[in-house]
């Protein structure tokens, strides 16, 4: 979770209650806002239940929100945080449109496997550590695979290369794991910036 720097930005401190006293969480009982990582993760949950091939208007992503609500994959206050318009500027983007003709795409890919703990530890030596994550979304074309993290944070053209550089070791790793899963090449890693619609290949 360190290298996840979309997860850490609006992570905010909870202060300790009293013993035995629990309270609903605000984004639940619909006292506050969504924070970033709550939209954020309205955002990824929704890209990993919509129906792709109902993606082609705004109007359509809208209804697959509903459908989502509906199948209780997310609360209406979820559904209400995606932006219908920043979804289609996904599928109407050039890496968005090779999703769509692609036959064989994996979505919220989990995964488990050792690794050298140097991959991650600077000094790990020769110990190994269990490498845990999700692959928000690859696709297969020609026995090859291109992994794809779907970012839901603010970015502009001035931030752009730091918020890639903060995310560059997360996707390596991930496409080393899948490397080493499925056998097969990774050869493109993708970034897709939701806010600015930005694709940054890594």
């Amino acid at each position: 979770r360190s290298l996840d720097p979309e997860i850490n930005e609006d992570a905010a401190a909870i202060s300790p209650t009293k013993k035995g006293s629990m309270r609903r969480p605000a984004f639940i009982s619909g006292d506050r806002p969504l924070s970033g990582a709550e939209r954020g993760t309205a955002v990824h949950t929704a890209m990993q239940y919509i129906d792709y091939n109902r993606c082609g208007t705004a109007e359509e992503i809208r209804e697959e929100l509903q459908r989502l609500v509906e199948r209780n994959y997310l609360s209406s206050k979820q559904a209400e945080a995606v932006e219908p318009e920043k979804i289609l500027g996904f599928f109407t983007s050039e890496l968005g449109r090779r999703v769509l003709r692609c036959e064989n795409i994996r979505r919220e890919f989990k995964f488990s496997l050792l690794v050298p703990a140097n991959l991650l530890f600077p000094g790990g030596a020769e110990d190994e550590v269990l490498f845990q994550g999700v692959v928000d979304c690859y696709i297969e074309e020609a026995g090859e695979i291109s992994v794809i993290d779907f970012k839901s944070d603010y970015v502009n053209e001035k931030i752009l290369a730091e918020k890639v550089a903060g995310y560059k070791n997360q996707v390596r790793l991930y496409a080393y794991a899948l490397e080493k899963i499925t056998g097969k090449k990774v050869k493109n890693i993708y970034l897709y910036f939701f806010s600015g619609g930005l694709t940054v290949e890594v």
